[in-house]
């Protein structure tokens, strides 16, 4: 049996230890170089090796900038909060929540690695001003320390990591947008055959691949194989593909002629070979050439020509010189605002705890509250990952206890400390690369370097070592309570809050007679907000909330206001038929309550006026009519929490 084989049947992922083990040589190296260089806290340098190390290329520079520029900014805030603050503990912890609050408020509407130096940054202020409250004096040095460790940490993770990681697939991504270009076609092409019930379930799995590589495009950071404009526009495809997707009609085997069969056969064969070909642009041009006659056609035809707008230019080889248009993505203000209030009651919270004991172990609680309610905040999540944090932290405590008063007594050289350091470190490499103990490796490692100062002769004691510990380790429980009792967060109330926040939008189309540019911005940015739903829906599991139907029916609603605005405003009505027009837009405002008034108003709109007015007016009424009878509990079903 082979070591390999051995390590899988005792439980290690072989995979990631090879990655975990030259993370934990980078880790190593950087402490030993920080203490030689003179700082005084040369394990920070450790924390920032785990923190920024990542197994792929454009994401370990990306992360690695981002928590360079988090720690500057955050260095300098806590300086500039410890000079404001002076001696008064209270106006610390409000300074510190304030600052941590609105890190925590910017990191939830930025994207991608951005929100890690948002929150990064928000706690290393915290870092600078909690580790050293006996020398508050040397608040410059220290802050100076921080970021140099910081620095010798992110050189050491790219140096050490960038011959090992791998570039980002960019033709593996390229051939996830052919093969969902294809599951669509396939999708279309069944629909018009009648046949599309069958292919509900496919049509989910679909979107779900789809959401997940959105998700992973967000994180490709630099250097990924694909130019920034390539993977916008890899991003911009995958909603005119779900557009697409959603698109379906009852008695489309009708117009299911010959050309357009043909059409779709021959651009599916195409696109299931799962390789760019300048063949599939001119293919769509051929199907939409069959499909623009076709009156009942009409809606597909532009949800195909959009999409074909977008995908052209990445078979091609196109767009390269050119900056894109806007990518429009989801915009997380409630859960941001949500989040920023839990984290400055919490900290608050310890604050006063710490102001009324006076002890130094409350700034301890109060830097690992600050952690715990930051980094952890924009996970879908949360509570449910404190159990694994909490362990972490606990195994980390303890091993940095044992390092002190059990090893380092024997250390006569803080030399001999830094190494006596390494295999407490290496421990780190079997717990997070365990499949069963992965999930609290990180916060082993974190935990054991925070607490981990080497400095002859030894400081403190046994029992104030003990009692720092705990107040460390007491973070992840804080932080437990507060992610269930202050606006909790899972993924069914994420999935109600973008509900809320998408249909309150919707009322405000039917409120008011928007411009065409704002109607096309709410458009892209819901079908971004879908993927998010389908995400956070496959965590409920058997109470998987049905995004796609929700979506489709939301859009319908979006159209039918559009034409009830286009009718208000520009037909000539009868004062009767104005008013029915009026009544169906304000039984938007109840739709959560009433969804069956806004059926009724719709159709008794197209009951007095639906004979005279065109098909382009008529039809999204009838479409909304239709998926309201569908969908009548849609608005009312409250989506359990998970």
């Amino acid at each position: 049996m082979t070591l390999t084989e051995s390590l899988s049947r005792l439980g290690f992922d072989t995979g990631r230890l090879a990655f975990v083990l030259r993370t934990a040589i980078a880790v190593a190296l950087s402490v030993l170089i920080a203490w030689a260089v003179g700082l005084d806290h040369p394990h920070w340098a450790g924390m920032a090796v785990w923190a920024a190390s990542l197994p792929v290329r454009g994401q370990l520079v990306a992360k690695s900038l981002a928590r360079l520029g988090g720690t500057i900014l955050g260095a300098i805030v806590g300086v500039a909060i410890v000079w404001f603050c002076k001696e008064s503990i209270i106006l610390l912890a409000l300074a510190l929540s304030l600052w941590v609050s609105a890190c925590v408020l910017v990191g939830h509407v930025v994207r991608s690695f951005l929100t890690y130096g948002a929150i990064l940054a928000g706690y290393s202020a915290s870092l600078v001003a909690l580790v050293d409250i006996p020398h508050h004096d040397q608040i410059i040095a220290l802050g100076f320390d921080r970021m140099a460790t910081a620095l010798i940490g992110v050189v050491l993770a790219i140096g050490v990591s960038w011959f090992f990681a791998a570039r980002s697939a960019a033709q593996d991504d390229m051939a996830q947008i052919v093969d969902f270009s294809a599951g669509v076609m396939r999708h279309v092409r069944a629909v018009l055959r009648g046949d599309s019930e069958a292919l509900l379930e496919k049509r989910h799995s679909l979107i779900s691949r789809m959401a997940a590589l959105d998700a992973a495009l967000e994180m490709r950071g630099v250097d990924t194989g694909l130019s920034r404009e390539k993977l916008r526009q890899c991003r911009r495809v995958l909603p005119e593909l779900l557009s697409v997707l959603l698109w379906r009609r009852q008695g489309m085997e009708k117009v299911l002629g010959e050309p357009i069969q043909q059409a779709l056969d021959e651009l599916i064969s195409t696109l299931e070979k799962r390789q760019p070909s300048a063949d599939i642009p001119r293919q769509f041009d051929e199907l939409l050439a069959a499909i623009k006659p076709v009156p009942e056609l009409a809606r597909l035809h532009t949800f195909m020509l959009a999409l074909h707008k977008e995908l052209t230019p990445l078979m091609r080889d196109e767009g390269d010189d050119t900056l894109s248009p806007q990518l429009v993505l989801h915009r997380d203000w409630i859960g941001a605002r949500q989040a920023s209030i839990r984290a400055f009651t919490l900290m608050m919270s310890v604050g006063f705890i710490w102001a009324w004991s006076g002890e130094s172990y409350g700034a301890y609680m109060l830097l690992g509250v600050s952690v715990m309610s930051t980094v952890f905040s924009t996970f879908d999540s949360p509570a449910r990952v404190m159990r694994w944090v909490f362990v972490g932290q606990l195994m980390g405590a303890i091993a940095a206890l044992v390092c002190h008063w059990v090893v380092w007594p024997y250390a006569t050289s803080e030399l001999q400390q830094v190494l006596m350091m390494w295999p407490f470190i290496g421990l780190g490499v079997l717990v997070m690369s365990h499949r069963r103990l992965g999930g609290a490796g990180f916060d082993y490692n974190m935990v054991f370097l925070l607490l981990s100062a080497p400095g002859l002769p030894l400081q403190g004691s046994l029992e104030n070592s003990v009692i720092l510990s705990l107040a460390v380790v007491v973070a992840p429980l804080i932080a437990w309570a507060g992610y269930l009792l202050i606006y909790p967060v899972n993924a069914g109330r994420r999935i109600e809050d973008l509900k809320r926040q998408m249909l309150g939008e919707l009322q405000n189309l039917a409120a008011s007679q928007e411009s065409p540019s704002t109607r096309k911005l709410w458009r892209a940015r819901t079908f971004h907000r879908l993927f998010h739903l389908v995400r956070w829906s496959d965590m409920l599991g058997n109470q998987r909330f049905r995004a796609a139907e929700w979506g489709t029916l939301l859009l319908r609603l979006e159209m039918a206001t559009l034409a009830l605005h286009t009718l208000r405003n520009e037909a000539q009505l009868a004062a009767t038929d104005e008013r029915a027009v009026d009544y169906a837009l304000s039984c938007f405002d109840q739709l959560q309550e009433s969804p069956g008034e806004l059926k009724l108003a719709l159709e008794d709109v197209l009951l007095r006026i639906g004979s005279s007015i065109q098909a382009p007016m008529r039809e999204p009424l009838q479409l909304a009519a239709e998926a309201l009878s569908e969908q009548p509990a849609f608005f009312k079903g409250a989506v359990k929490n998970g």
